[in-house]
């Protein structure tokens, strides 16, 4: 993790032992190995679009698992897409610390 990272979101190293840390690795694994499982069915991307393509299929399914995980409604369909907003900033800034690099700057 960057040092720039750890200061924007306050974030300790991964701890093996802390639940929160479990079920994000978990979860981070579950769709890592999903798609690289699947991406041979859907041959090279002939572009970035076609990535979003996948990325935008995949944000459905996500939103879907966790709807099956809540009572259904408008509450927890809020609470999933303000999930989602607010988590796509730091998910994009993780995903770069694990190459060494800072987050990206504030939009």
């Amino acid at each position: 993790m960057s040092d720039a990272f750890q200061r924007l979101y306050n974030a300790t190293p991964f701890d093996p032992n802390d639940r929160t840390d479990q079920l994000g690795e978990f979860g981070r694994q579950m769709v890592l190995r999903a798609a690289l499982g699947e991406i041979r069915n859907i041959g090279d991307f002939a572009n970035a679009l076609e990535v979003m393509d996948v990325v935008g299929g995949m944000l459905v399914g996500l939103v879907q698992f966790a709807q099956s995980s809540l009572e259904r409604g408008d509450p927890a369909d809020r609470t999933i897409r303000e999930m989602l907003v607010m988590n796509a900033a730091w998910a994009v800034d993780l995903a770069r610390s694990f190459d060494g690099l800072d987050p990206l700057p504030k939009a």
